[in-house]
């Protein structure tokens, strides 16, 4: 009898860990993170002569114009 209360808890910590899924941020996200973060600083300190934007579905562009 003692040894299925042993087993049993094996299989109770087996389906815990399964069940738990990894929900922390990946690298590449964070590192992506920090450019965007890092490149809006840059960009809002920029004063451009003109800027055009497009849209268009999920994508969209920007284009800060500078006259020479």
């Amino acid at each position: 009898m003692a040894n299925a209360g042993i087993n049993g808890d094996k299989h109770k910590v087996a389906r815990q860990s399964a069940a738990a899924p990894d929900t922390s941020p990946k690298k590449v996200m964070v590192e992506e993170q920090s450019f965007v973060s890092g490149l809006s600083v840059y960009l809002s300190g920029l004063h451009a002569d003109r800027i055009e934007r497009s849209a268009k579905g999920e994508d969209c562009e920007i284009k800060l114009v500078f006259r020479p």
